[in-house]
């Protein structure tokens, strides 16, 4: 029986990955397929070249500890639109003013950070193929010309996380075979079900969207434009997590999408979530019923995809 891990977006909410990986790999449970998406992609890219948790935490550390975060300041860009909070102090006036006098660079190019500073940003992801890992691994991304999901099954693996972490608007896109690539969230934020397509009998997909709540008023045309944009993700994400067997929510949906500096607490909510669905898991892979079910579910797909290919 293989067993596959599809690992979702959310950018700092996607450190609690590591903390899933942890416990999977505490208890001996075989990966054979990784699927990810942004955050996903570049955790799940790490371990299925490593297949060592403490590899992907140290590549971890060497990213967020790096000067290329430093120099970008994310601390300042939140995730809740453009409202200045009502008992705002000195320090939350002077980020909302410093994120909408930065805003302005997008008007006149492309992307807020410069390529130079991206690429110190990755340069702790190897440059290894990914078709040569010990775990079959692709990344998602988004084609803004063709407007499709691209899947990543080959090349460097330091091109493939570029690409699919590539926050539109945020990180320059990434050019690859004559197409323009963006994050993978865009079409895909929880990619379960290429994570069977891939041959995964057992589906465990990793959730780490944040919480969408019913609001108040929207006071602005941006603050409606985000607010759109989080019901379709929102969507898209329930959609997506129907081809998954097991679904682990690491409590992580009110953090925001840059606070990078709480990582150990994301990583141990990681944690917690996978071990509350640990008996889950267990009981699938010693089932003799549901290793048929699986089974026959594979040769189905198998027979599908071949006739649809005569």
């Amino acid at each position: 029986m293989k067993i596959g891990l599809a690992l979702g977006g959310g950018a700092a909410r996607g450190l609690a990955h590591i903390g899933v990986l942890q416990v999977l790999e505490r208890e001996g449970i075989p990966i054979h397929v990784i699927v990810g998406c942004s955050i996903g992609a570049v955790i799940g890219g790490v371990y299925a070249q490593t297949r060592s948790v403490e590899a992907v935490k140290e590549v971890a550390y060497q990213m967020l500890k790096s000067e290329a975060v430093e120099k970008m300041g994310l601390d300042f860009m939140g995730e809740e639109g453009f409202r200045l909070p009502e008992d705002a102090g000195l320090e939350d006036i002077f980020n909302y003013l410093k994120l909408h006098f930065s805003l302005i660079k997008v008007f006149n190019k492309p992307y807020f950070f410069d390529p130079e500073l991206v690429d110190a940003l990755f340069a702790p992801i190897s440059t290894a193929r990914i078709e040569r890992f010990p775990i079959k691994f692709a990344a998602v991304a988004t084609d803004l010309i063709a407007a499709e999901e691209v899947l990543i099954q080959k090349g460097p693996l330091r091109d493939a996380v570029r690409a699919s972490s590539a926050i539109p608007g945020v990180f320059p896109p990434f050019e690859k075979d004559d197409r323009l690539l963006v994050d993978g969230s865009s079409t895909n934020t929880v990619p379960a079900q290429e994570v069977r397509d891939l041959g995964a009998d057992v589906v465990i997909a990793v959730d780490v969207s944040k919480d969408i709540h019913r609001i108040g008023k929207l006071d602005n045309a941006l603050n409606i434009l985000y607010r759109v944009d989080e019901i379709a993700s929102h969507l898209l994400t329930r959609q997506r997590l129907h081809a998954a067997d097991v679904i682990i929510r690491p409590h992580v949906g009110n953090v925001v999408w840059a606070d990078f500096d709480r990582i150990e607490e994301l990583i141990q909510k990681g944690r917690d979530a996978a071990e509350s669905r640990l008996p889950l898991i267990q009981q699938m892979l010693t089932a003799p019923a549901w290793s048929w079910k699986r089974r026959w579910q594979s040769v189905r797909r198998k027979l599908t995809g071949w006739i649809r290919s005569t």
